[in-house]
């Protein structure tokens, strides 16, 4: 009894910290909670959020490891950003506005920064970014922070967070429709893109991380990872992994992707769009049926006015 009170004074005591700061113009106080393999980073108000956010990033932070396997792991650290503008005043004004979190390597470590969930994500959609920001972080430990191609960074988060937005393939049958599927180097300059040219680099990247998992395993994508790390370029490191180099392994993912999805899109079409193709359908049948209507009429009358002016014929 004695220690609930005790801890509920305290978590008063922090709220009114940051209610004074904030009223007062300050830069907040920050606090720190570590967990197993994280740190969380946080202001007053948000010291029960980041209880939450440590539960879900230990978990996450354990699920990923054990698939990547990075050696001598350094603890992760996620920042909890109390407001919008001091999210973009973290991350230098780097983030673009569709973007929610995210990850940079910081001399202490991998840092993932989120927005606190009183402004931003909170529930199952921050369950998901923070998995998909401890991937990022994870996935650049297990290649010794080399420099990745970004669809596959992006693609192994989002195998990992299981974002409904990218796992869809309905842009990715789009594009294939009208030709205008990205390069897996075109998703390198996500960041400088409009929404939904993201949200298909996005959706490639997952389709792209599937399929060489699901062809080639999870070794393959440690190899991968581990070739890079020791200095192999791309190419060398797709051979280390699956005897392919990486133009090879686009090309191949491009066969599979228009055997598999050409004609998804219509699979996940909304209703009204079917009703529009019906009426369509509908209204070119009755377009036709009116003009057979009228070249018929048309004959008709030719016909009568013909035997109209027709001479009887003479008896010699």
């Amino acid at each position: 009894m004695r220690f609930h009170l005790i801890q509920g004074l305290f978590r008063v005591g922090l709220f009114l910290v940051a209610a004074y700061g904030a009223f007062a113009g300050q830069k907040p106080e920050w606090f720190v909670l570590p967990g197993a393999g994280v740190v969380v980073h946080f202001v007053a108000a948000d010291e029960r959020n980041a209880e939450l956010v440590l539960r879900q990033a230990e978990l996450a932070c354990a699920t990923i490891a054990q698939d990547l396997a990075p050696e001598g792991a350094p603890r992760v650290h996620v920042v909890l950003a109390p407001s919008a503008k001091e999210l973009a005043a973290l991350t230098e004004g780097r983030l673009p506005r569709w973007a929610v979190g995210a990850m940079t390597l910081e001399a202490h470590g991998p840092t993932v920064y989120l927005p606190s969930p009183r402004w931003g994500p909170s529930g199952g959609e921050l369950d998901q970014t923070i998995v998909h920001e401890m991937a990022h972080a994870l996935v650049a430990v297990a290649s010794n922070y080399q420099e990745l191609p970004r669809w596959l960074t992006e693609g192994l988060a989002i195998h990992y967070s299981r974002e409904q937005q990218w796992t869809s393939p309905s842009q990715v049958s789009k594009a294939l429709l009208t030709n205008s599927l990205l390069g897996l180097e075109d998703v390198q300059e996500l960041n400088s893109y409009p929404e939904h040219k993201a949200r298909l680099a996005y959706q490639e990247s997952f389709l792209a991380v599937q399929y060489l998992r699901q062809t080639y395993g999870l070794q393959a994508v440690r190899t991968l990872l581990a070739g890079i790390g020791q200095g192999l370029d791309l190419d060398a490191a797709f051979e280390s992994a699956i005897g392919k180099d990486s133009w090879e392994f686009e090309q191949e993912w491009r066969k599979y992707l228009r055997h598999r999805y050409r004609w998804t899109f219509l699979a996940e079409a909304d209703w009204y769009l079917w009703v529009l193709i019906l009426l369509l359908a509908v209204g070119a049948f009755l377009a036709v049926r009116a003009r057979t209507r009228k070249i018929a009429r048309t004959w008709a009358e030719e016909d009568a006015k013909n035997s109209d002016t027709e001479q009887p014929w003479e008896n010699h």
